[in-house]
């Protein structure tokens, strides 16, 4: 279907800027995933998903980072549509696709 080339579980500001900066995004997208991480809630985590060039984000909660983090790509693909996680993922593949 799709290759998610990286995704980063972060819980600091610092993480997030780090994956933004890994994953070539600019200050404009590093700008909306700040405004995103400073909306975290208590036992959620921010899980960044960068796909095909794309890029997007979801939170999951923290046992849930810990398990898809060891996940292959093809493994966390499935896991992130089988448990609805990434509801923007249509959306990216889609993008991806055309």
């Amino acid at each position: 279907m799709f290759a998610i080339r990286s995704f980063s579980i972060c819980d600091t500001e610092e993480d997030i800027l780090l994956s933004s900066f890994n994953n070539g995004l600019d200050r404009e997208d590093i700008r909306y995933h700040e405004e995103r991480l400073y909306k975290n809630v208590d036992g959620l985590i921010y899980l960044y998903i960068y796909v095909g060039g794309l890029a997007s984000s979801t939170y999951i909660e923290r046992g849930e980072a810990e398990a898809i983090i060891l996940l292959a790509d093809e493994e966390a693909e499935s896991w992130l549509l089988a448990h609805g996680k990434f509801e923007k993922l249509t959306d990216l593949l889609n993008a991806v696709d055309n």
